[in-house]
Parts: structure tokens; sequence; C-alpha cells
């Protein structure tokens, strides 16, 4: 049973993801569940701004992140990190990773999937992990749900948490939805992320209570 809330997520634990840096934060719309593996998880709306000021001193905030935020507990401390970023040729976001500023700085994982491939770029201090991690059905997954919605998320598993982000605006808003309740189309799309979400939070779940006895 879920219960849905009018607050949302605090920034401590979205700023954990390692995500983006930002002068604005808010949060609102909060659901709390659990997953069939009795794992807790929160979902709410996020909305990220930079201050930004013109050539004539007006201060204004440009939206960085606008969208759906999920983060779940897992079972198990993988004791690694792993992020799935859509940066093709481009790992600007690198610097903003206090890990990858260390001389840990590995590594761009390459792998068997040149369609996951395209979705996107996996860095990881744990090759051999981030490896047994994404099983064949994980990426695959992935790659057709990107297929079919078209605008992108990010994942970061970091330690004991699963982080999820949807680049998707505010469609999921009170307000939104019931505007949108008698359009099927927009409908489906609420039905297709949350119902994404919670599979690929169960199946990395148990891929990680696989690989880490």
């Amino acid at each position: 049973m879920y219960i849905a809330q009018i607050y949302g997520i605090s920034s401590t634990i979205y700023n954990k993801a390692g995500f983006e840096k930002y002068d604005r934060y808010s949060s609102q719309d909060l659901i709390k569940g659990t997953l069939e593996s009795n794992t807790p998880f929160n979902l709410a709306e996020i909305l990220t701004q930079k201050k930004v000021q013109d050539d004539e001193g007006h201060i204004y905030y440009q939206n960085i992140f606008s969208g759906l935020f999920i983060d779940a507990k897992l079972p198990k401390n993988i004791n690694s990190t792993i992020y799935f970023k859509k940066d093709k040729g481009n790992n600007s976001f690198l610097n903003k990773i206090p890990l990858f500023n260390s001389p840990l700085n590995k590594m761009k994982i390459e792998l068997d999937s040149p369609e996951f491939e395209e979705v996107f770029d996996v860095f990881s201090d744990n090759r051999m992990l981030t490896m047994q991690i994404l099983s064949v059905d994980i990426m695959q997954m992935i790659v057709e749900f990107k297929q079919e919605m078209k605008f992108d998320f990010e994942i970061t598993i970091k330690e004991n948490d699963l982080f999820i982000r949807f680049k998707c605006g505010q469609m999921f808003e009170n307000g939104n939805i019931m505007e949108e309740a008698l359009n099927k189309e927009r409908l489906y799309r609420y039905y297709k992320t949350l119902e994404f979400s919670l599979k690929l939070s169960s199946m990395l779940i148990k891929s990680i209570n696989d690989v880490i006895l």
C-alpha cells in the first residue's frame, strides 16, 4: 500500500546520488512504499535550479533538473559506487563527483551490449562487480523503456542506496494528473514509468543479492 504525502524528499538524500550542483532545490508529492523484497522506497517530484545574472544585473533562477526521483534502500551494501549517465562523449560531469577526482579515477565500463551503451555511459570504481550486477535482462529492460518513453533518466547505485531520476518534467504533479485524467496516452506514460521504476528496483536488488553472498 502506497501513502501519498504533500511534502517531498530532502536535498540531503538527493545529494547522495551525485547528480549535479544547484543553487535552489524543491521537492513535493512524496510517495512512500515497499517493494516485494520488503525494500522501502521514496518517490517524489524534484526541481533544481541555478542562479543566473543577466547583463543588467538582474538575478533569476534557471531550471537544471525537473522530474521524478526515486530512492530505494538496498538489502546489501555493495561497498562501491556505480553511475549510469547519459553523457556520451562528454565526461565533464566527473569533475562534480569527488570519487572521480581522486587517484582512483577509473573508469568508464565497456559492456557487451552496443544497444545499452547507446542509452548509458557506465562509470564505477569496481568493474567486475558492475558487470556482474548488470545482467542481460536488466540492460534489455532499460533499453526497451528508453526506446518507448524517449525521455532521459539516470541511475546511481551507491553503497546500500539505489537512486533513479527521470528527466520528465512535472508530469506526475497532482494538478497535471487531474487535468490529464481522460488522456489515455498521458496516463499510460504515468503507469509505464512507475512500473519500470519498481521492476528495475526489484531486478537490481535481486541481482545484487545474487552477486553479494
